[in-house]
């Protein structure tokens, strides 16, 4: 994300500016899905049932942001 932050945006041609976007988003992702409120209730639901559903899981997420 350092790298990301420090590109010069308007500089990149429009498909360097849509890979930056999309590599921003996916690593936005995963900074909020591997983050210490996201594994603590999805560490909480799992002891709490035996399947995880995806729906449920990331409703987990989405209640981190």
């Amino acid at each position: 994300m350092t790298r990301l932050a420090a590109a010069d945006y308007e500089a990149l041609t429009a498909d360097e500016q849509a890979k930056h976007r999309i590599v921003s988003c996916t690593l936005g992702a995963v900074a909020l899905c591997t983050g210490t409120k996201a594994q603590h209730r999805l560490e909480q639901q799992a002891r709490s049932s035996a399947e995880l559903e995806v729906g449920s899981v990331m409703k987990l997420f989405a209640a981190t942001a």
